[in-house]
C-alpha cells in the first residue's frame, strides 16, 4: 500500500501549531498510512512543541509579507524567496505529495514550494475574516478549506470548502455537555492570553475578579502570564484576596478547560474552537493589534451566539463586566445557554473532515 506524506506548514504561534498537531494525529488514524511532515520556523512554538509531540520539524526561513512597511516588504521577498528554496529541498528530500498551509510564515514559503513542484496544494483558513496570505496563497492552492461557513466569501467558490477548525485531540475527547458550576466552591475562571500571554490581562484582570467577588461570589483562578509579570500578577491577586494558580506557561490545557466555568482570553480562531469544544463560557478580549483586526471579528461572531460576550480593550470597564460575569456565573440557566451555545458554535470532528478532504485531492478528486 502506498504511503502518502502530506507536509503541514505552520508556525509562530500555538494557535498555528496545535491545530497540524490534530490533523497529524488524524492521518495516523486512518487504515491508508498518510505520514505527515512539518514545516516551520526554527524560532517559533513550532520549534518547542512539534518535537516534543514526536514529530521532526523541518525548518525553513520566514518572515511577515502583508501588514509590513515597504522596507519590511522588500526584506520579506528575499526572506520568502530563500524560504520557499529550503522549502522545496524538504519537500523534495521528504517526497512529499502534498502541502497543507495552516498560517504562520513559513505557511507561505512551503505552499508556494509545493505549487512549484507541481505538487498538490491547500491552505487553511482558520479565522471569519480571511488574512492577505492565505487570500494570496489560495490563486495557487487546489483546495481552501475554511473553518466557518462566514469565510466562504474570501475564496474561489471552486476551491473552497468548509471543514471547522482542528483542535487538539484531548480538547475534542470530552463531549458531553456541560453541567452548571455546583455550589458549595468557588467559581474557577480560566485566563490566558495565549501562548505567548498577554501583558493587559496581567495588569487589570485581577482588579476585575476582585469586582466580581465584590458581587458576592466566591473566585478562583489558574492564570496564565506568557513570559512576563508572574510574580506582579501573584501580588495582585494576593492583594485582591484571590487564590490563584499563575503560571507562564499551561501545558494542560484540556484538563483546565476541564476545571474552569468560565475564561477570559483573547479571541484568535484556535481558542475560539478549544472554547467551544470545552462548551466553556467566556468573556473574549481581541488583541488590538491583530493584523486586520481578525480577532474582533471571531470576537463577534462567537458572542452572537450567545455563548459569552466581548469587550475591546479600548472599551474596558472593570465595574460594569464584573457586573456581567457575576450575573452569568450566578444563573445556573443562563450558564447552562452560554455553554451549550458554545458546543454549537464549532464542529469537534474538523481534524477528520480536513484529513478526509486531503485523502480525495491526493486521490484526484
Amino acid at each position: 500500500m502506498t504511503t502518502h506524506r502530506v507536509a503541514l506548514a505552520a508556525g509562530g504561534t500555538a494557535g498555528h501549531v496545535y491545530p497540524a498537531l490534530a490533523i497529524a494525529r488524524a492521518f495516523r488514524e486512518l487504515a491508508e498510512p498518510v505520514q505527515p511532515v512539518f514545516i516551520g520556523t526554527g524560532d517559533g512554538f513550532e520549534a518547542r512543541i512539534v518535537p516534543r509531540n514526536g514529530y521532526a520539524l523541518h525548518a525553513v526561513a520566514a518572515a511577515p509579507l502583508f501588514g509590513v512597511g515597504l522596507a519590511a516588504k522588500v526584506r520579506a521577498g528575499g526572506t520568502l524567496c530563500l524560504g520557499i528554496v529550503q522549502a522545496r529541498r524538504v519537500l523534495r528530500a521528504q517526497r512529499v505529495d502534498m502541502v497543507l498551509g495552516l498560517g504562520g510564515y513559513a505557511s507561505a514559503s512551503a505552499v508556494l514550494a509545493g505549487w512549484s513542484l507541481g505538487l498538490r496544494t491547500a491552505v487553511h483558513e482558520a479565522n471569519i475574516e480571511p488574512g492577505l496570505t492565505n487570500r494570496f496563497l489560495a490563486r495557487f492552492a487546489d483546495r481552501a478549506y475554511v473553518g466557518f461557513e462566514a469565510t466562504r466569501h474570501g475564496f474561489p467558490r471552486s476551491k473552497v470548502v468548509v471543514t471547522g477548525n482542528p483542535v487538539r485531540p484531548d480538547v475534542a475527547a470530552d463531549t458531553a455537555p456541560r453541567r452548571p458550576p455546583p455550589g458549595g466552591r468557588p467559581f474557577r475562571v480560566l485566563v490566558t492570553g495565549g501562548s505567548s500571554g498577554a501583558p493587559f490581562f496581567n495588569a487589570h484582570v485581577p482588579g476585575l475578579l476582585e469586582g466580581v467577588a465584590r458581587c458576592g461570589l466566591r473566585v478562583e483562578v489558574r492564570h496564565q502570564t506568557g513570559d512576563c509579570d508572574i510574580e506582579g500578577v501573584q501580588r495582585r491577586y494576593a492583594a485582591a484576596g484571590i487564590p490563584a494558580a499563575v503560571n507562564s506557561y499551561i501545558d494542560d490545557m484540556a484538563d483546565v478547560y476541564r476545571w474552569a466555568d468560565f475564561a477570559i482570553t483573547r479571541s484568535g480562531a484556535a481558542t475560539i474552537a478549544e472554547l467551544a469544544a470545552s462548551g466553556l463560557p467566556a468573556l473574549l478580549v481581541p488583541l488590538p493589534t491583530a493584523a486586520w483586526d481578525h480577532q474582533t471579528a471571531n470576537a463577534v461572531a462567537f458572542a452572537h451566539t450567545g455563548s459569552g460576550s466581548w469587550v475591546s480593550e479600548h472599551d474596558w470597564q472593570p465595574e460594569r463586566l464584573a457586573e456581567r460575569i457575576a450575573r452569568l456565573l450566578h444563573d445556573a440557566c443562563a450558564w447552562q445557554a452560554a455553554s451549550c451555545a458554545a458546543q454549537r458554535f464549532a464542529p469537534r470532528d474538523a481534524a477528520r473532515t480536513l484529513v478526509a478532504e486531503c485523502i480525495a485531492v491526493l486521490n484526484g478528486h
